[in-house]
């Protein structure tokens, strides 16, 4: 199965990429692992549930590796696909989409992220601030202002000034 997955990797072969994923999330270790590879390689949106699944793993290597598919993936809407599942993922999924999101430097997420750190609070609040300081700019600036009124903690206005100065830093020159 291993090697099986590895040529299908290698070719970039979509066509059996529910079997693949099948394998991804029910598998052995190495199985998981060589379909969660393979997965990043000519994986589209369908992957993004299995992968961010394999993201919060306890198994290190398949944490690693499911993070690195997530930031590979290239066929489909895939930033759309992870938008999509951040309102209704636990904290920890949510943190995952963020991350992947971020390291795929996609902007396109910056309205959502707001709406998570306005409505979240904990980890997922801190998740989608650093996730702001990469990926928010100058146009956000006013919606950025308005989190910052509504703020009703230290840490979270704290959280806002630091993606206001990651702005700043970025826009300098």
């Amino acid at each position: 199965q291993i090697a099986l997955l590895g040529l299908l990797e290698q070719r970039g072969d979509a066509s059996a990429g529910a079997a693949v994923l099948g394998a991804a999330r029910r598998g052995g270790r190495d199985v998981r692992i060589a379909a969660i590879t393979a997965s990043g390689t000519w994986g589209d949106a369908s992957a993004v549930p299995v992968l961010v699944a394999a993201a919060t793993s306890r198994d290190e290597l398949e944490q690693k590796v499911a993070r690195g598919a997530l930031i590979e993936l290239r066929h489909g809407r895939i930033a759309e696909a992870m938008v999509n599942h951040l309102a209704s993922a636990r904290p920890e999924v949510q943190a995952e989409l963020i991350r992947a999101l971020t390291a795929r430097n996609d902007k396109s997420a910056v309205p959502n992220l707001i709406e998570l750190a306005r409505t979240e609070t904990g980890p997922a609040q801190r998740a989608a601030l650093r996730g702001l300081e990469q990926l928010a700019g100058p146009s956000d600036i006013p919606a950025l202002v308005q989190l910052l009124i509504a703020a009703s903690d230290d840490g979270t206005r704290a959280g806002i000034r630091s993606v206001f100065e990651a702005i700043a830093d970025r826009t300098d020159g």
